[in-house]
């Protein structure tokens, strides 16, 4: 659901925020969906003084104001089509929107007789989310990085020893070009894998590093986390053997010296 954008663009800070400020006055409603419908309708009006009222005075940790209008209409749609408010075992409500049945990040939870949307709760889920699709796209990345070195290897007689080349080499998966010349196996993207690159453009929040074996006839690949609990938890080792190993160690990482004994096969490959 692309309106999950809205809720994350501005995570790392709003998360802190959301734990360490005193929470704001916020609505009560009658029911949980009472209370949907009234965030919902502060939604499509892009009324700030309502949003505040639902969310309490910080709803931009969690709705950045200038949110894309393309995600706001998909949702928006989404509600349309089908909707529903559900109970977990905690006795927390959750929104759920359109044929997938996405779920809103910030639960409705009931404080006496009334019911109120659980801001710090939010935080968390949206938290837990972003490093699920993060690691998600370090897995598959690894994958991608694994594809673009066997290209290499069939041009170059043996493996990238880099993701990115050095100023005028072909050393690394990805190497600058004019028209008409060959290209690299990895487009520009492969800019934001390295480890210099700042933390909010982090490739699905990861760093990507390639360790050459002995003789360039192997390499290994980790992946590891821009901001540990943050961007990530594991980190992701790729062998010559296309296995990828799971870590959550955190010493380490960049240089792959975790020991083999911190090291766990990925239950899906």
């Amino acid at each position: 659901m692309p309106l999950v954008k809205l809720f994350t663009r501005l995570l790392v800070i709003g998360a802190l925020l959301s734990c360490s400020l005193p929470a704001a006055a916020q609505a009560r409603f009658s029911t949980a969906k009472e209370a949907t419908e009234a965030l919902v309708d502060a939604i499509a009006t892009s009324d700030d003084d309502a949003l505040a009222r639902v969310l309490g005075k910080n709803y931009r940790t969690y709705i950045p104001q200038q949110g894309d209008q393309d995600d706001i209409r998909a949702f928006l749609g989404a509600w349309s089509q089908q909707r529903q408010v559900i109970t977990d075992d905690a006795g927390r409500a959750w929104l759920e929107v359109g044929a997938t049945h996405w779920r809103l990040p910030i639960p409705v939870v009931q404080s006496g007789n009334s019911w109120r949307f659980d801001t710090i709760a939010g935080g968390a889920e949206i938290r837990q989310r972003r490093i699920g699709r993060n690691e998600l796209g370090a897995i598959e990345t690894l994958r991608m990085l694994e594809r673009a070195q066997k290209t290499y290897a069939q041009s170059q007689g043996q493996y990238a020893q880099r993701i990115v080349s050095r100023p005028g080499a072909k050393d690394g998966l990805y190497w600058p070009t004019s028209d008409g010349e060959f290209a690299s196996p990895l487009n520009s993207d492969a800019l934001v894998m390295t480890p210099g690159t700042p933390v909010d453009a982090s490739y699905f929040g990861y760093r990507f590093k390639i360790i050459p074996m002995s003789g360039s006839s192997g390499f290994s690949i980790i992946a590891w986390p821009a901001v540990h609990g943050e961007t990530g938890v594991h980190t992701y080792m790729l062998g010559e053997n296309a296995v990828i190993r799971q870590s959550i160690t955190r010493a380490g990482a960049q240089s792959g010296t975790i020991p083999q004994s911190e090291w766990h096969p990925l239950d899906r490959q």
